[in-house]
């Protein structure tokens, strides 16, 4: 998307996250993110995860490069192929297969002995996001490098001495951020199990530090992720998403329109390619890596349905062409309107849905 991923947006002076951000059009590099605007992306993608968890799926792969930004900076929470489907036990459990599917810094290391994926999982790769939002560290063994640079407890290193300057964070956003994300008592990265807050409950402590922030600054810029209505919801067990929700902020609905069908196409090849990687991973290895070539495997030997191929292929097209920036060529390669980009989206993730629901029960 257009303002890039949230892990490009924390390491603008990265030569790989600067080429990035170029790539999608910032001659310049841009101005560190406020801490606000942090804590607001944060917000946004923990609400995307509650919702997930609300029907029973784990995301598995939860990190700062699969948060993307638009260019308003709303965040999409992308990568959605390591998914899991937690049923038919969808309290807060899903087995763990051979494969680690989190990337190291955010695996709970329950997981690496051998533990289950589960909601409190993916919320300890929250538990480190709002780490590295904090800090601008390496998410990896985070708090224990801080503990040997400082040659303190995580307890009792003064957040000052770790927080994001540029970022501007006051004392007691960044110690509420510190305390959420890892402390002696409840917090989403604590070695029990027993003592991680649930999801709804993180973002409800999350959108009361921005909203109190709000309050004090007389801001409406970082405005939180929910209406006053949908946090109560979150504040229950029974979450019940708003509609923007129901999508996982998975299309952009304001903005200019073709900047908006371009941003949603790449969003939906981007998210939708590695469900279908999951779905015949028993035939990853001898995959093609082209996305072209992949798809007319899964349908030789995989048995992909003809119409499905067919759609992807317009699919990767029109990615393809929004991702160039080209007009002319999105003049002739793309969409012809937004509803037409609509109803194919829409089509095939009810039909990679239903791949998904085969593989999972038949």
């Amino acid at each position: 998307m257009r303002g890039g991923s949230l892990e490009a947006r924390l390491r603008i002076s990265d030569p790989d996250c600067a080429a990035q951000l170029r790539r999608l059009g910032m001659a310049e590099p841009p101005r560190p993110l406020t801490w606000r605007q942090r804590v607001r992306v944060a917000c946004e993608a923990t609400e995307a995860l509650v919702y997930l968890h609300s029907k029973g799926i784990v995301h598995r792969d939860v990190k700062p490069d699969n948060i993307l930004l638009d260019e308003k900076l709303t965040a999409v929470l992308a990568d959605t192929g390591f998914a899991k489907d937690q049923r038919p036990d969808a309290s807060v459990r899903c087995r763990s297969t051979a494969a680690l599917y989190m990337t190291t810094g955010y695996l709970c290391p329950s997981i690496s002995k051998g533990g289950e994926y589960s909601s409190k999982t993916d919320g300890y790769a929250v538990g480190i996001t709002l780490l590295v939002c904090l800090t601008n560290r390496s998410e990896v063994q985070l708090t224990d490098r801080c503990e040997d640079e400082f040659e303190e407890d995580w307890t009792d290193i003064d957040v000052t001495r770790i927080a994001d300057a540029a970022a501007g964070w006051p004392d007691p956003a960044a110690r509420a951020v510190k305390d959420l994300a890892k402390a002696d008592g409840k917090s989403l990265c604590h070695d029990s199990l027993r003592k991680r807050p649930t999801l709804p409950e993180a973002l409800t402590t999350l959108q009361a530090l921005l909203s109190g922030s709000q309050r004090r600054a007389g801001m409406e810029e970082a405005a939180p992720a929910l209406g006053d209505e949908a946090a109560t919801a979150a504040r229950t067990t029974g979450y019940e998403p708003s509609p923007l929700s129901v999508q996982v902020r998975g299309m952009r609905t304001s903005g200019d329109a073709q900047a908006r069908i371009q941003d949603n196409m790449m969003l939906a090849f981007k998210t939708l390619m590695p469900r279908l990687d999951a779905v015949y991973a028993s035939r990853s290895a001898a995959a093609p890596d082209g996305f072209e070539e992949r798809i007319n495997f899964w349908h030789r030997e995989c048995g992909l349905p003809t119409e499905l191929r067919s759609q992807l292929h317009s699919l990767r097209i029109w990615a393809n062409a929004a991702r160039h920036h080209d007009a002319a060529r999105w003049r002739r390669d793309g969409p012809r309107s937004e509803g037409e980009a609509s109803r194919l989206v829409a089509a095939v993730t009810e039909a990679i849905g239903a791949l998904e629901g085969l593989n999972t029960f038949g």
